[in-house]
């Protein structure tokens, strides 16, 4: 009896170390391919209205194009790999460069959307974004007009970490 309660306790032991350690690759590389996005929507406040229902105020619909550096990073490796200059940097001149290649990779996306406004945001905007709200969406172009957002709904399915979200102004 003693044997057997052995024989299985070893089973168990040797299933555990083959999940946890032989095929734990596996279990990495299913938690990048996942990932979890907060999708914040505001509340429609409707219109504000008088005491004789006219209004005094009314919300009126903006289309803004947020990209999610978090959904990005894999291209901002791949752009950093392929511009690494030669030779060593101060800790200062690849900081600047980090900061260069990620704007540059949102810039390059947002460009592919063929819209006729560009991205208006410098680059230190975008490194606080990433440093500090890097899982937050970053609004990179603003109040679109109703052929940029039909442009960007005909392109963005080609381009990854790009969304369009609707707020009221």
């Amino acid at each position: 009896v003693g044997g057997l309660l052995l024989l299985g306790m070893g089973i168990l032991l040797v299933g555990l170390w083959y999940v946890q350690v032989a095929t734990a690759l596996v279990y990495v590389k299913d938690q990048e391919n996942q990932s979890m996005r907060t999708v914040r929507i505001p509340a429609v406040r409707g219109s504000i209205l008088d005491a004789q229902g006219r209004p005094l105020a009314q919300d009126r619909p903006t289309y803004v194009v947020n990209a999610y550096l978090e959904e990005l990073r894999h291209h901002f490796r791949e752009e950093w790999e392929n511009n690494e200059p030669e030779g060593e940097l101060t800790d200062e001149e690849s900081a600047r460069l980090e900061i260069d290649v990620r704007h540059r990779v949102v810039k390059r996306f947002t460009d592919q959307l063929g819209l006729d406004q560009l991205m208006d945001i410098p680059p230190e905007k975008m490194q606080d974004h990433f440093r500090d709200q890097r899982a937050l969406p970053l609004p990179v172009i603003y109040d679109l007009s109703s052929t940029n957002i039909a442009r960007f709904m005909e392109n963005n399915w080609k381009i990854p970490g790009l969304e369009l979200e609707v707020t009221s102004k």
